[in-house]
């Protein structure tokens, strides 16, 4: 069995950060990632660490090397590793939670609603035009004008609607 070389492991953490850095940027309001359900998120994170695991075990290099370095250079990685693992986790905790603070629009009362930044006109509006199987409905049933949804999007999510 072949040991991964340093030079391997350093690119696959080159791979794991840039992975990174593109879910950083497509997490925002709106994005796949945050239309994705929160097991689904936690899944994909776990998938592409068990990924990354994975590539390195199977880099080889013939090379011969010194055994304590490199076991002292995969601890580094190893390390660096657990702690991206941590911040992924911590990313997905947040986004759990920020999910469940926002407010359900199929079953959100007119002071909730209004706690969005609605008035009570479009409060009650909204109320009128359930059920929602997307937020976005607000725009397609002309509860809301383009620029009173964005201003409202990231407060809003639609849940199943329940006889209240």
């Amino acid at each position: 069995m072949s040991v991964p070389s340093a030079a391997a492991a350093e690119g696959a953490l080159v791979a794991v950060r840039f992975k990174m850095k593109i879910k950083q940027v497509s997490m925002g309001p709106g994005s796949q990632w945050s239309a994705m359900s929160s097991r689904a998120r936690l899944s994909f994170a776990l998938g592409c660490i068990l990924f990354s695991s994975l590539t390195l075990v199977g880099c080889v290099d013939d090379r011969k090397q010194d055994p304590n370095d490199l076991r002292e250079k995969t601890a580094e990685r190893t390390a660096e590793l657990k702690e991206n693992a941590k911040s992924v986790a911590e990313g997905v905790r947040d986004g759990w939670n920020r999910d469940n603070k926002r407010v359900d629009l199929n079953n959100a009362s007119k002071e909730e609603l209004v706690s969005t930044g609605l008035t009570r006109a479009q409060s009650d509006h909204v109320i009128e035009h359930r059920p929602y199987a997307s937020s976005r409905e607000l725009m397609t049933k002309h509860v809301l004008s383009e620029d009173e949804y964005r201003q409202i999007e990231p407060r809003v999510r639609v849940g199943e609607a329940t006889d209240k």
